[in-house]
């Protein structure tokens, strides 16, 4: 196999990682957009890339505005940040350039998401009609207003959770049936599609919500592989061109203590390969299955909380092994409550360490010729 990056990827889908850009992405949701945008500031502070990772209150979750019924009012800013106008979209990345090289947006919204994704394009969209004012001293005309919006689209990174399928096994929070649900998700592939938004992903197909309601390792790749072969045939029967849409796949797993979370990347990467290239006769781009992990949250412990660092230690280990490409590291106060700076300050650092100076990692494939890993993941 040698340093990875060909098929069929077992060991990773690009041959070397980035230097300038580590794996590090933390999910964070503060109240506010206000609070929120400080914390993305805190965990961004001095590092040569923006990652970010929005975590919504109940009420976005579910399409419901901040308001006093009072099964809704206790919720909101509560566990997450609450979003319900583009004002507070734009509040909630002020001081980001969403459309610059180091910067990208995960955004965790699944059952309603088609408005939050809308607003999240148009505050991008908003910051670079800002910069042509600025740098012309007018409003752009009405082709040049097209031309912003055909750059700010083909230009955004990141990606949105969306995936509805996960939501019906796994986190219960879909909004329509399932049958709008994925209709309207076609709906949303086709738009990248038209409009060429390149680099954007418009689901991360998720296993991480499934393994937290109970499955193992196992079982969390085998629904969360089916769920994209799912999406590959219902896009396929709109028409769509699965080398144009499978570029906006992304993935999300979890990283428990199991020793078959070590390879779940390596088992995933290949079996989506195999099974892009000879059944749906997909070109490279399409074969290579990205995607982002999560230490696992049910690991946790609520007593002797301070001993999760090592638990989520570990759990990293494993994934910057398995070549995962982006990764977020649990606080270990996560166990009951959102983490306070101070704690999500140390679960960042784990990755640091872990990324500049554990020397295995600066293998480019270290998991390569280990009779365990070959063993798991045969």
């Amino acid at each position: 196999e040698n340093v990875p990056g060909s098929f069929p990827f077992t060991g990773g889908v690009f041959p070397f990682r980035r230097e300038d850009e580590l794996p590090v992405r933390m999910f964070a949701g503060e109240g506010s957009a206000e609070r929120t945008n400080k914390r993305y500031h805190f965990l961004s502070k001095d590092q040569p890339f923006n990652r970010l990772s929005v975590a919504f209150d109940s009420p976005s979750l579910y399409g419901n505005d901040p308001q006093e019924r009072l099964d809704i009012f206790g919720k909101v800013c509560e566990s997450g940040v609450s979003i319900s106008t583009v004002d507070e979209m734009e509040m909630l990345f002020d001081g980001f350039d969403l459309c610059a090289p180091d910067t990208s947006v995960s955004m965790t919204i699944n059952g309603n998401y088609w408005w939050h994704l809308a607003a999240f394009f148009r505050v991008a969209i908003r910051q670079q009609t800002r910069k042509f004012i600025d740098e012309n001293g007018r409003e752009p005309n009405e082709k040049e207003a097209s031309e912003i919006k055909a750059y700010s689209l083909s230009t955004v990174r990141g990606t949105v959770q969306a995936d509805q399928l996960k939501e019906a096994m796994g986190q219960n929070t879909l909004v329509f049936n399932l049958d709008t649900a994925l209709r309207m998700m076609g709906d949303v592939a086709e738009f990248y599609v038209d409009n060429e938004v390149r680099n954007h992903y418009f689901v991360s197909i998720s296993g991480y919500h499934i393994d937290e309601a109970g499955a193992n390792p196992i079982t969390q790749a085998a629904l969360t592989l089916s769920n994209g072969l799912t999406y590959v045939e219902l896009f396929k029967a709109r028409g769509l061109d699965p080398d144009k849409f499978l570029r906006n796949f992304s993935w999300f797993f979890s990283n428990g203590m199991d020793p078959e979370y070590a390879v779940i990347g390596r088992v995933s990467r290949r079996i989506w390969a195999i099974a892009m290239r000879d059944l749906y006769g997909v070109g490279e781009r399409g074969q290579k299955l990205k995607y982002h992990i999560q230490s696992s949250g049910r690991s946790l412990h609520s007593q002797e909380f301070t001993w999760n660092d090592y638990r989520t230690t570990l759990q990293a280990l494993y994934a910057l092994a398995d070549n995962a490409n982006s990764l977020h590291t649990n606080s270990r106060d996560e166990a009951f409550g959102t983490p306070t700076e101070d704690t999500v300050r140390d679960a960042v650092a784990i990755q640091l360490i872990l990324a500049k100076e554990y020397g295995w990692l600066r293998n480019e494939n270290p998991l390569q010729g280990s009779f365990v890993a070959d063993y798991l993941t045969d």
